[in-house]
């Protein structure tokens, strides 16, 4: 049986910035959120399949200051990643 989602996600829609720990950068769009994680539509057309399971800092710009969150890779659909945040 698969398992049941718990946080409640919310449609974000953001541009961000996620930072690997090797220093490869990832942009893209937010398409939803929630305090577990987010989902990132990428910009560009890469691979991403080896970056499942490694870590980075995803950089939320928010005019003031950045928000930097440490997170990791768990999941890649054609339409993006699947980002928790290791909070």
């Amino acid at each position: 049986m698969a398992k049941k989602r718990t946080q409640f996600r919310v449609p974000y829609g953001k541009e961000l910035l996620l930072q690997m720990a090797d220093g490869y950068l990832i942009s893209g769009l937010a398409g939803n959120i929630n305090d577990g994680g987010v989902f990132l539509k990428p910009r560009g057309q890469d691979d991403y399949s080896n970056r499942v399971g490694q870590s980075g800092t995803l950089l939320i710009d928010l005019q003031v200051e950045t928000l930097k969150i440490p997170c990791t890779i768990i999941r890649i659909t054609a339409e993006g990643l699947g980002i928790r945040f290791d909070l």
